[in-house]
């Protein structure tokens, strides 16, 4: 590994190593003023084994890709080819592993693991500051959108064009779509201004978003809020009624996914494989955060994060896991936060004179 490139990133990241320590403190505080069972507090442990995997797929894809595009692309027979391939592979993964880049990528890799106490800290919202900001957010909402709720609209739109199918789709390939992107920003981003830039935002809004705000307006969201609040009038009555009809045939992902909340909100445990909170939304804050740093890649990239982002906080008030404006204060944020880290980050460092992605 580049030493001097892994000094470097040890200390570019101290205070992010600092702040991450911090949260991850916090949160085990959280877990033992609560009394959270020593065996829920170890999902955390099989989340970062997750990461770990997934981290070392994307690397294990990218071997492959360089191998299979020198087998087929080269001259002569299979064998050849296949010699040829391999010492491309191997000089390829030298000159990587001995780059800045992968030594920035390992140093920024524990910061992964911190992120993943998120989803202790989410589950502990209902104990800690139980659900009470929903009403609020239903009457801002409708005050929002000029005296409608968003979905009253919303809904017909969507189900004229037949979207729901796909909303369906794109709400979950958000998943995806996380890992590539910070895949990409850990092991090919070569800009180290917008790399840091990012990688920062990407911690802090799941941090600062996530978490903190998350906290201060525990919410569960307009599909939740007949079953969280049953003393009050549901506005969103007619959303939950089109979910559950439409639902089973239109967008059965989201539709299961809805009764897995349930079950995690009502089964007892302290800590779920996930829990509900919606405002803000973080959904829409990484979408977001993709359409800002894909701004800075280019055009095609940036039409296309949008045009996901879109889809993405469209489908969050069309299934009803989050209000309209959830996902305003996510993109408010998420903007503020990456127009501060990066004024931070212009101070600190000169600006790649050739900016770069890829292996080589």
């Amino acid at each position: 590994m580049n030493q001097p490139g892994l000094r470097n990133a040890l200390r570019d990241y101290r205070l992010l190593y600092l702040l991450a320590f911090a949260y991850v403190a916090a949160v085990l505080a959280e877990t033992v003023i609560y009394a959270v069972p020593v065996m829920q507090f170890m999902r955390v442990g099989w989340a970062m084994l997750l990461v770990t995997f997934k981290c070392l797929l994307l690397l294990g894809l990218m071997a492959a890709w360089i191998f299979l595009h020198r087998l087929v692309t080269g001259k002569g027979g299979f064998q050849a080819r296949c010699h040829a391939a391999q010492a491309q592979l191997s000089a390829t993964a030298r000159a990587y592993t001995n780059s800045e880049l992968f030594a920035y990528a390992c140093a920024g890799f524990p910061v992964l693991y911190a992120i993943n106490f998120f989803f202790i800290q989410k589950s502990l919202i209902a104990f800690v500051n139980p659900y009470d900001w929903d009403p609020l957010l239903a009457v801002w909402d409708k005050a929002l959108h000029f005296g409608h709720y968003p979905h009253s609209f919303l809904v017909p739109i969507i189900d004229r064009l037949g979207l729901a199918t796909y909303l369906d789709i794109i709400y979950y390939v958000w998943f995806v779509v996380l890992y590539i992107g910070i895949g990409f920003n850990l092991f090919l981003d070569r800009d180290k201004r917008r790399r840091l830039q990012f990688y920062w935002v990407f911690f802090l809004s799941w941090v600062v978003i996530g978490s903190a705000m998350a906290l201060a307006m525990s919410s569960v969201g307009p599909l939740f809020f007949a079953r969280f609040y049953p003393t009050l009038a549901d506005p969103y009555v007619d959303l939950v009624r089109h979910f559950n009809t439409v639902g089973p045939q239109k967008f059965i992902i989201a539709y299961t996914s809805r009764d897995l909340l349930v079950h995690w909100a009502t089964n007892g445990n302290m800590v779920n494989v996930n829990a509900l909170s919606a405002m803000p939304s973080l959904h829409v804050a990484i979408a977001w955060l993709m359409v800002l740093y894909a701004w800075r890649i280019g055009r095609a990239w940036f039409v296309a994060a949008a045009l996901f982002c879109g889809s993405i906080f469209l489908a969050s008030v069309y299934f009803g896991f989050h209000y309209a404006f959830d996902g305003y204060v996510s993109i408010v944020m998420v903007s503020l936060l990456w127009r501060g880290v990066g004024i931070a980050v212009n101070r600190h460092y000169a600006p790649d004179p050739e900016p770069r992605i890829g292996l080589a």
